[in-house]
């Protein structure tokens, strides 16, 4: 009688389980397409993960499918009120910039990076749902509102290029990228409104829905699995003047995907009873002896299309700009990125930059995000010789430790080699 937990459990769990370098240093800019270099590359991973409910320490056994004892799902469920948001952004891939080295000073690109962006918006009830079962609230009303749930993760092949422009010192550097998408999963859900009910002796569940529900694979994907093809382009400027300042905008993930295999979606306006494991009565639905998504997904949106549907991908625009200071022996600046589709709608950092002898820089950070995160971190970068560089750090070092606090962790490492 209590097992329709699970419809909620497959729902939230498979969406529980960014910010790329550019090609220069973030906390440090230079021209690395000067015109002495042939080559710059690069292999980066960037992620963030953000709640404002959600734990460390919660979502770190979640996500090691460690046990979840009594005392934990205790400790979280008193931390929760209202509405949690969630989000967990994640890009990893390699650049590759080829200098034509003519007068021109055109640059050639290349380059491939594979994401995954999880971000969602969680009724409190939905979540104590899922620890207690609704047993716990038999004989009381949920009102389940204002729910989304997103998914996606793909990968994209990149080609493109830029060119430098200007006179003396400052440097004007634009360039662009076309993509080939190859989709690997999406899942979106929204419920608009639903009241659940639990009778006070168990014998049966009202449910009532407004919801929207759009899938393009159940299954948790690998990389090489295409269920969807879009295609995108990223746009960037940047300005830089030696010993000065730097400016830079850059819009990435400007496209489509359209999900094709194993497509699903629908809509639900309706209420449902569930009545014990057998029912003679035509107008109840039956608790189902699978409880797989799938099968319940199904009774929900009864009229739901299995066909192909196109959705844009979730944009990001990334602002920074910055001062150097003697001789650029220090660097101060700013860095928001804007994520205008999602919940985290943006991180925003302020930093300081210690350059020691263009071999060796660290830099303090201080950030903010859209989900009122004050965190603080480091960044470090060395150059091991004229060639190869080592980029690494954190705006969450202050935060990432301490198991009670909201879930702010995550960091990025980089290795970039010009030649």
């Amino acid at each position: 009688m209590y097992k329709l937990q699970l419809f909620f459990l497959f729902m939230v769990i498979s969406l529980m389980s960014h910010a790329q370098l550019n090609n220069y240093d973030l906390y440090l800019p230079a021209n690395t397409n000067a015109s002495d270099n042939k080559y710059t590359s690069q292999i980066y991973y960037n992620s963030h993960l953000n709640s404002n409910g959600l734990t460390n320490g919660f979502l770190n056994t979640l996500n090691k499918s460690g046990y979840i004892s009594d005392e934990l799902k205790n400790d979280q469920y008193e931390q929760l009120n209202g509405h949690v948001l969630s989000s967990h952004n994640m890009i990893a891939g390699a650049d590759f910039w080829i200098n034509s080295q003519d007068e021109d000073k055109f640059s050639y690109y290349f380059g491939f990076d594979h994401q995954q962006i999880l971000d969602s918006k969680i009724d409190a009830d939905i979540i104590g749902l899922l620890f207690y079962g609704n047993k716990k609230y038999a004989g009381k009303n949920l009102n389940i509102d204002d729910t989304h749930l997103y998914s996606t993760y793909f990968n994209r092949m990149k080609v493109g290029g830029g060119i430098d422009f200007g006179d003396g010192d400052t440097k004007h550097t634009i360039s662009g990228a076309l993509s080939i998408i190859l989709g690997q999963n999406y899942e979106e859900l929204t419920i608009h409104k639903s009241d659940f009910y639990t009778q006070q002796e168990g014998e049966y569940i009202d449910l009532s829905i407004q919801a929207d529900i759009e899938l393009a694979d159940t299954s948790w994907a690998n990389i090489w699995t295409i269920n969807g093809i879009g295609s995108s382009i990223d746009l960037s400027y940047s300005l830089i003047k030696e010993n000065n300042y730097h400016l830079a905008l850059s819009i990435k993930n400007l496209g489509i995907i359209n999900w094709r295999n194993a497509s699903f979606s629908g809509s639900a306006d309706t209420s449902l009873r569930f009545q014990g494991i057998q029912n003679d009565d035509d107008q109840d639905q039956t608790i189902p002896d699978n409880f797989s998504f799938d099968n319940l997904r199904n009774i929900v949106f009864k009229d739901a299309r299995e066909e192909a549907f196109t959705k844009m991908l979730p944009m990001d625009i990334h602002i920074t700009g910055g001062k150097y200071f003697s001789n650029s022996k220090f660097y101060a600046g700013v860095s928001t990125v804007f994520f205008p589709s999602l919940h985290r709608s943006y991180i925003a950092e302020v930093f300081f930059t210690w350059n020691h002898k263009d071999k060796f820089h660290i830099t303090p950070i201080v950030a903010y995000n859209s989900l009122e995160q004050l965190t603080a971190g480091l960044a470090i970068g060395v150059n091991i010789s004229k060639s190869i560089s080592i980029r690494a750090g954190s705006s969450y070092l202050t935060s990432s430790f301490n198991s009670q606090a909201p879930a702010a962790q995550g960091g990025f490492v980089s290795f970039i080699f010009i030649k």
